[in-house]
């Protein structure tokens, strides 16, 4: 058999190619692992030359053993948690033992909207989960449905199966797997633009004519594209956990584009964590039918086109939207974890900030919260919907309650006081469209009164009881008073006022 000499990562990555998915022998096989031991960027930089997408399935072994060797480099530190997702063969050397085959049992689902299969000219068949609702007619028309978009490696029902009853007893919406993803199109090739064009070509076949377009992390980028291409189409945004920009450093660039796409397109395959990441934080969303969860959920991401997946990871690695985000019109909220260890806070607090009079709002979960924490995530969420959903055309001119002036005098307790929470209630209070003021208290706590139509005045309260990203709020008491003249002095904007 053929024996590799080992000196350099052209070394490597030459004496890889020549083997051709053949195991080398033991005296080769140690000579590589000595030489990665010294060397562990080798196999990274020597795929990165020669292209990993012509290496062998059996490289994968080679490059775990990199990946294990998290001190060295920043690079390989940056790329372990991707580099370690190809593994696929046992610890040890040879291919895994047949196992006895099991009889299979039906997989169950949890409750999920109907589903219809829609014709899409020039493009196939899509299915598509649809729920109309609520009954008030009145209402729907006041208020667009909604397009969900999922997220990168998930499908719809993976993503927002926790959120399905609940977005459904408000609102009328409908969901389909993104190309290449679950039960998605089959092009040969992914871009972001076409999938935008898809939910608007879904949006005709059911004869929606505007639309509030939904994105979870690379859905995000979709609803991006879709209010920039077709403004015409799209009522409103709601973006959760996304950015304007993934990829902003070169290592950045080559983790998505060299690394992760090129690996899983040349082993034809999902990465291992990300086949796995979900169930394993799955566990207090399926209760006592964790196992069949699970399961539904492992069935769902073995429908994926791994080549297909992988292009659309590259295709994030490209996507910027900062250079036309400013030009928005539309009512647009954006969901921020704060936990987030994949799309950081950072990038997603950079995306608001990009969006004229984008409403804020923030959870305190990881990126994958819509789905591994949907009782904590929905309060969240109902309030970004409700947000977008009051600031349609002629939703606030109605009369009712709800359009009737109210004040609200608040006292906020905990770690308020030099976090920058009276200047990020004095923006949000802007952003929302209330008045009168805010200021710090000498025994600790803030003190704020807000005036205006009920529903807004009950959004800056929401946002209070969490405030700035640096805040702990343990505790916020209202009094409510019709004395608005006296509390609010007629304010005609949201300021801040001296220490008192």
């Amino acid at each position: 058999m053929h024996r590799l000499g080992v000196e350099s990562a052209s070394d490597v990555a030459k004496g890889c190619l020549e083997v051709g998915g053949k195991l080398p022998d033991n005296e080769g096989r140690e000579a590589l692992q000595r030489f990665l031991a010294r060397n562990p960027g080798a196999i990274v930089s020597a795929f990165a030359t020669h292209g990993v997408s012509q290496a062998p399935r059996r490289s994968s072994r080679y490059i775990r053993h990199v990946s294990e060797r998290r001190d060295r480099g920043d690079f390989i530190h940056r790329a372990t948690p991707l580099l370690q997702s190809v593994s696929l063969f046992d610890e040890n050397v040879g291919v895994r033992p047949s196992r006895p085959t099991r009889k299979r049992r039906d997989i169950v689902a949890p409750p999920l909207p109907p589903a219809r299969e829609l014709a899409i000219p020039g493009r196939g068949t899509v299915t598509v989960r649809v729920h109309e609702g609520p009954d008030d007619k009145r209402k729907a028309r006041r208020c667009p449905p909604l397009l969900l978009i999922h997220g990168w490696t998930m499908t719809a029902d993976l993503n927002f199966f926790g959120l399905y009853e609940r977005i459904g007893e408000r609102h009328s919406f409908a969901a389909f797997d993104q190309r290449g993803h679950g039960l998605g199109l089959r092009p040969t090739t992914f871009t972001l633009e076409d999938c935008a064009d898809d939910v608007i070509a879904v949006a005709d076949a059911l004869g929606w004519d505007h639309f509030i377009a939904v994105g979870y992390s690379m859905g995000g980028t979709i609803a991006q594209l879709i209010a920039h291409r077709r403004p015409e189409r799209c009522a409103g945004l709601v973006l959760c956990s996304t950015a304007a920009v993934f990829a902003e450093t070169r290592a950045d660039r080559l983790i998505f584009d060299g690394v992760l796409g090129n690996t899983v397109k040349a082993l034809n395959t999902l990465p291992k964590f990300l086949r796995d990441r979900m169930p394993g934080r799955l566990r207090a969303v399926g209760g006592g039918e964790t196992a069949e969860l699970t399961e539904w959920m492992e069935s769902q991401t073995k429908l994926h086109n791994a080549t297909l997946v992988a292009e659309a990871g590259q295709a994030l690695g490209h996507f910027r939207s900062e250079g036309w985000l400013a030009e928005l019109s539309i009512p647009v909220a954006v969901v921020i974890t704060t936990s987030d260890t994949v799309v950081g806070p950072t990038r997603q607090r950079q995306l608001a900030a990009s969006i004229p009079n984008a409403s804020v709002h923030m959870v305190g979960l990881d990126h994958s919260a819509a789905t591994s924490d949907p009782d904590l995530y929905w309060p969240v969420f109902d309030e970004a919907l409700a947000s977008v959903t009051r600031r349609q055309p002629g939703r606030l001119r109605r009369s009712g309650t709800n359009a009737r002036k109210t004040v609200q005098h608040l006292f906020v307790s905990g770690r308020v006081q030099d976090v920058g929470f009276r200047q990020s209630m004095q923006q949000r209070a802007s952003e929302i469209g209330v008045t009168g003021w805010v200021r710090n208290r000498r025994d600790g706590r803030v003190e704020a009164v807000v005036a205006g139509t009920r529903d807004r005045v009950d959004e800056l309260l929401n946002w209070a009881r969490q405030g700035p990203p640096m805040a702990r709020v343990t505790d916020v008491r209202t009094a409510r008073s019709g004395d608005s003249d006296q509390l609010a002095e007629d304010a005609d904007r949201f300021e801040i006022r001296p220490t008192e």
